[in-house]
């Protein structure tokens, strides 16, 4: 499995001949690694999408799924908003777990807004991993349930604070969650989320840095 941070709360993962987009916003994002040309080219067959706000990727979701790369998944509302616009996804909701072309994916909450319904993260199984894509959310105490639930290889977190949790409440996430591994996003893109260097040092404690356009493998 290879996993690819494009920016922000934008990743693309490569596994199982499946390319999944988590939160893909491309267009205005300071951070982006990648343009949309090499979105399109990279043929992305799913599309998650945490909500609604501009800089996770919505209006490019649209864009993707109308010609045809890929289909989206999200919240009942949001997907609706989507195909109204001419895009094509599957809607589900919170608490909601269903399978998707081998993948079993859970809709967790997630403590923020949306235009469309209400935010979510989503946690997924494919190649025998456990993947937990936490989209904006402040720090809630479903967490520990989701560690009773799942078995968390890798857990994406929002650390820049301001409109999500920051790097006080890390410790407590990763208190709860019991990931194995947590990669850091949703820090730095625009001046209310900029890290601070202890606020670094903090979250490195308990979670990873990785650059826009780095590669790891799990």
């Amino acid at each position: 499995m290879k996993i690819t941070y494009i920016g922000h709360a934008a990743f693309a993962i490569e596994s199982e001949g499946k390319r999944l987009l988590f939160d893909p916003w491309i267009k205005g994002n300071p951070m982006a690694a990648w343009t949309m040309e090499q979105v399109k080219a990279w043929k992305p067959t799913h599309i998650f999408v945490t909500h609604g706000h501009r800089d996770h990727g919505f209006s490019e979701a649209v864009e993707l799924t109308k010609e045809g790369l890929g289909k989206a998944v999200g919240v009942f509302e949001l997907i609706n908003a989507l195909t109204e616009k001419g895009g094509k996804g599957i809607g589900a909701n919170i608490g909601g777990r269903f399978f998707l072309d081998g993948m079993e994916i859970y809709l967790t909450e997630a403590q923020h807004t949306s235009p469309y319904g209400v935010p979510c993260g989503f946690i997924l199984k494919l190649e025998g991993k456990t993947l937990y894509h936490a989209g904006d959310t402040g720090l809630f105490s479903g967490m520990e349930i989701l560690a009773k639930l799942f078995d968390i290889d890798m857990a994406f977190l929002p650390v820049g604070g301001h409109f999500t949790m920051g790097s006080k409440e890390l410790p407590l996430a990763a208190e709860m969650l019991k990931a194995k591994r947590i990669i850091a996003m949703h820090y730095d893109t625009f001046p209310a989320i900029k890290l601070s260097p202890e606020d670094r040092n903090l979250i490195e404690r308990r979670a990873e840095f990785i650059k826009p356009g780095e590669t790891i493998e799990v």
